[in-house]
């Protein structure tokens, strides 16, 4: 008898085992049909999460290791990545030829510059090499010799990322600074639509508050949908802004959306005679709203996207857009233009010309009154790399810009930085303020102790690094200082001894000053030795 049950028992166990076994086998499909699926969609940032969920329970499978190379190549994340995973599939068998192409990719975003030519020269000599890759290998080569000359000859900038409150994991990118860097608009991916399973674009914006920038609201719900828009264009300091929308009913057509009572609201297309049925991409306008520059794939321009510019009419129409002609498109692509608020300066991107791989910012100068323009110009590296560069955003100080680049150290893919060009003239930051004597507030502070003195030293150097008065008449002050770390010091006869930290940053956003009343204390006649008050 306890044969028998023993035996019921492990048959028991197999009839339950099986079953399991097989639903896991049906799940393990059903993610695999998911990530096959996103993949063929193009819906690249969503399958490379769905196939590395995969590769940790089958590390070795040539297609899956190849298709998640393939999405970090498509995506905006580390593209150096990529290295791994087609290392892995090229120890296999049968793995796709076109793994070639892609390894010299991988290899030419890691900046391997010559590794990279000399695999995309292999792969255009192969007899098994498609023809579309073999193009594109050609384009590479050009732009890895247009990455070296660039590289040699770098910016000198420094980049500050915005932070959690603004960067996310996915992608923020577009970003529009108002003059007064008070205001920004960007564009995020962060949202992800379980029902499609896709990350969806959409606006958003945030303010300063003491000169650090609050946390991304969403433009508006009006704005927003469960579709995409992108914001493309900031005009009038940040009065309207220029909206692209990628809707089913909407494919990649212009609107503008004016601020009223400061919120944006009611929403505007930019009318049929700038949307056709084909795609247009970024815009922008002058700051006086008379014309429109905008970009579009189409037919009768030079390349895929041409720039246009078309004027604004008398009952507040656009006119026929006109091509910017062959001194700014090319048989590349031109996209995402900005025009500088005096219309003196015009930004876009570029697949063309010397770029450094897909899209690059260049810069043009305006010729006389006439809608003519210098010979574009790459903005250069670090601002440019061989990653997507879509725009550049000035405020009133051209020491600054911002910009959005996947860097080492970012909270996800894109993030939005603020750039400090280190060859522009640094802006002194000013503390301004009253300075009292405490008990005795009514009484001007050289009245009280006439011996005052206001010194700042730059940290770890005991020589002043200036001297400071006070208004005898209203105990006012004012100082002026560079970015650095200081040390505030306050002494007189009759004050306790005061001591502030100060740390002026590049970091802040906003107005260049801060408003800083001080608060001395009268010496306790029975102390023998100053007191230090340290903050």
């Amino acid at each position: 008898m306890r044969k028998t049950k023993h035996m019921n028992y492990n048959k028991l166990k197999y009839i339950l085992i099986i079953p399991a076994f097989l639903f896991s086998m049906v799940l393990q499909s059903q993610d695999r049909a998911e990530a096959d699926a996103n993949f063929d969609a193009d819906n690249f940032d969503v399958a490379r999460e769905q196939y590395l969920k995969i590769w940790k329970r089958d590390a070795q499978d040539v297609v899956v290791n190849y298709r998640i190379a393939i999405c970090y190549l498509k995506t905006d994340d580390d593209k150096s990545q990529a290295l791994k995973y087609l290392e892995i599939a090229m120890n296999q068998k049968n793995y796709p030829f076109d793994t070639h192409y892609y390894y010299a990719l991988a290899l030419f975003h890691k900046h391997e510059f010559e590794k990279a030519k000399a695999k995309f020269e292999e792969y255009i000599k192969s007899k098994d090499a498609l023809g579309e890759l073999v193009e594109e290998s050609k384009k590479y080569l050009v732009n890895c010799t247009n990455a070296e000359e660039l590289i040699k000859s770098p910016l000198d900038v420094t980049f500050i990322n915005l932070g959690k409150n603004i960067n996310t994991k996915r992608s923020d990118f577009l970003p529009f600074v108002n003059f007064d860097e008070t205001h920004l608009v960007f564009t995020s991916n962060k949202k992800y639509s379980y029902d499609y399973q896709m990350l969806i674009s959409n606006v958003f914006h945030c303010d300063v508050v003491a000169g650090s920038w609050q946390p991304m609201k969403s433009l508006s719900s009006k704005i927003n949908t469960d579709e995409n828009e992108l914001c493309v264009g900031y005009a009038k300091n940040g009065e309207t802004l220029i909206l692209t929308y990628d809707h089913f009913n909407a494919y990649f057509d212009i609107f503008y959306i004016n601020k009223k009572a400061g919120t944006y609201k009611d929403v505007f297309s930019a009318g049929d005679v700038i949307n056709t049925k084909y795609k247009e991409g970024g815009a922008t306008m002058t700051f006086s709203g008379d014309t429109l520059i905008f970009a579009s794939d189409r037919p009768g321009g030079f390349g895929g996207f041409d720039l246009y510019y078309s004027a604004k009419l008398p009952d507040g129409t656009f006119g026929i857009p006109i091509n910017l002609g062959p001194g700014i498109n090319t048989v590349a692509d031109e996209n995402y233009p900005s025009i500088s608020y005096d219309s003196k300066n015009l930004y876009f991107a570029s697949t063309g010309y010397n770029s450094m791989g897909g899209y690059d910012i260049f810069s043009c100068t305006r010729k006389g009154d006439k809608f003519a323009w210098s010979t574009p110009k790459n903005f250069g590296y670090p601002i440019n790399d061989t990653y997507d560069n879509l725009n550049i955003s000035f405020p009133d100080n051209k020491r600054f810009a911002y910009v959005a680049s996947f860097r080492e150290g970012g909270f996800g893919n894109l993030d939005i930085y603020k750039v400090v060009f280190n060859d522009q003239p640094r802006m002194d930051y000013l503390y301004t303020g009253t300075i009292k004597v405490q008990d005795t507030k009514q009484i001007p502070v050289l009245d009280f102790d006439k011996s005052i003195t206001i010194e700042v030293f730059l940290e770890g150097n005991d020589n002043p690094f200036g001297q400071y008065l006070v208004n005898p008449n209203t105990g006012n002050y004012v100082i002026s200082l560079p970015p650095g770390k200081y040390e505030l010091k306050i002494k007189g006869e009759k004050i306790e001894d005061y001591i502030r930290p100060l740390e002026v940053t590049e970091v802040s956003a906003g107005e260049n000053f801060t408003q800083m009343d001080v608060f001395l204390r009268p010496k306790v006649k029975t102390e023998t030795t100053p007191k230090k008050r340290t903050f």
